[in-house]
């Protein structure tokens, strides 16, 4: 599993207020975050940054 979090931010046009959103993402491929931030180079306002991670399998094993 990979988790991705995207973080935007942009200002509002005539005033110095600046909005941040942050959604997560969790998804099954490397492709599937491709596809993700490919939606958001097209349709995003302002800038945004991205963090990838892997998400580590919890051994679920008892002893």
């Amino acid at each position: 599993m990979w988790n991705v979090a995207i973080t935007r931010v942009y200002r509002d046009e005539g005033s110095s207020y600046e909005y941040t959103d942050k959604v997560y993402f969790e998804v099954n491929s490397l492709e599937k975050i491709n596809d993700i931030l490919s939606v958001f180079d097209k349709y995003a306002v302002g800038e945004y940054k991205y963090m990838i991670s892997q998400k580590k399998e919890e051994n679920q094993e008892e002893e």
